[in-house]
C-alpha cells in the first residue's frame, strides 16, 4: 500500500460557495483544524483484501486492482484488526473531517477532488459502465491522491450525526445511533452525488458492489 503525507490546517469543512446543491447535512459550514496525517493514495484494492484477509467479497472479481467492495463498515474493521496484527505500524479509517480536508486538496475550495469537472477525476454513472475500475486511472487531485470522486464509496470512522456549527480540531463523531458515513460517490453515483461534501449513511452491517474504503496509516 502506498500513503501520502497530508500536512494539516485549517478549512471550512462542509458545502459552502464554491460548490451547488448541497444537501442539507452538508451544513452548516464549519472551521475544522487537523494534524497532519498518512492517507492511502489509492482506495484498498482486492488484490490487497486478497492478501490480508484470504478471500474476495467482491461483486466486480477478476480485478485484482480493482477497489474491493461489497464490504461493510464492519468488514473494513476486521480487516484493520488484522493488518494491525502484522504489521509494525497501526492503521485506521480515516476520521470524515480527514476525509474531507484529503479530498479537496487540503481544504481547497473543490466542488470534486481535484477540481471543478469530474469526468477526468473519478468514475461515476456518466462514464463507469456502471462498474468499478483499476485504482490510479483518473487525474490525482492535489494532493496525489486518487479516486476520491467516485469508483467506490468510501467508508470513514465517524458515526452519521449533524455537524456542529462551532471550530473543532480533529474532530471525530465517536457516538451515533445507527449509522456510520461513507463519502466519496461511487460507479454508479450521479456527479451530483460524487462531490467532496456529498455525506452517505449506512448501517455498520452494511454492504454493497459500490461500497469500499482507503487507510490512515498512523504517525
Amino acid at each position: 500500500m502506498e500513503f501520502v503525507w497530508i500536512a494539516g490546517g485549517q478549512f471550512e469543512m462542509g458545502c459552502g460557495p464554491w460548490t451547488s446543491k448541497c444537501d442539507e447535512d452538508e451544513s452548516p459550514v464549519h472551521p475544522v483544524k487537523l494534524s497532519d496525517f498518512w492517507l492511502g493514495k489509492y482506495e484498498v484494492t482486492q488484490e490487497q483484501w486478497q492478501k490480508v484477509m484470504g478471500s474476495n467479497p467482491s461483486a466486480h472479481t477478476d480485478c485484482p486492482t480493482c477497489p474491493v467492495e461489497q464490504v461493510s463498515w464492519e468488514d473494513a474493521q476486521n480487516f484493520i484488526e488484522k493488518l494491525n496484527s502484522q504489521a509494525k505500524v497501526r492503521f485506521r479509517l480515516p476520521t470524515e473531517a480527514e476525509w474531507e480536508y484529503a479530498c479537496r486538496s487540503g481544504g481547497q475550495e473543490e466542488r470534486y477532488s481535484g477540481g471543478h469537472a469530474p469526468k477526468g477525476l473519478g468514475w461515476t454513472k456518466t462514464n463507469s459502465q456502471e462498474q468499478s475500475h483499476p485504482v490510479g486511472q483518473k487525474s490525482a487531485n492535489g494532493l496525489g491522491l486518487f479516486d476520491m470522486t467516485g469508483n467506490v464509496w468510501e467508508w470513514v470512522e465517524d458515526w452519521y450525526a449533524p455537524f456542529s456549527p462551532v471550530a473543532q480540531t480533529n474532530p471525530l463523531i465517536a457516538k451515533g445511533e445507527s449509522d456510520r458515513v461513507s463519502r466519496g460517490g461511487s460507479w454508479y453515483s450521479t456527479e451530483a452525488d460524487s462531490r467532496c461534501g456529498t455525506r452517505n449513511a449506512g448501517s455498520t452491517t452494511f454492504s454493497d458492489p459500490d461500497h469500499g474504503f482507503r487507510l490512515t496509516r498512523e504517525p
